[in-house]
């Protein structure tokens, strides 16, 4: 993203969170350098593990959830979707 399109994200995100006090903001960033290199080889197992991490808590409250991940929620090598995952996770 362009520095103007993650100023005009943030903005409207900003203002969706202030209108809407049932709506949650969660980020997370890694330092990839930090990550071992064979998790690395597979970028969707990160973006998995790293999804887990923000998230799995937040969503151990619920008995329901409506999850609507991007597009690396697909298989990893392992074979398990990040649906599979925080399944067994959770």
């Amino acid at each position: 993203m362009s520095p103007e399109a993650r100023t005009d994200f943030a903005q409207a995100a900003a203002k969706l969170i202030t209108a809407n006090n049932d709506i949650s903001l969660h980020i997370i960033v890694v330092n990839k350098l930090n990550v071992e290199p064979h998790i690395r080889q597979d970028p969707n197992k990160l973006y998995n593990y790293m999804v887990k991490l923000l998230l799995i808590d937040s969503m151990a409250q619920h008995d329901s959830i409506s999850f609507t991940p991007d597009p690396r929620s697909i298989k990893v090598e392992s074979g398990n979707s990040l649906h599979d995952y925080l399944q067994t996770e959770l």
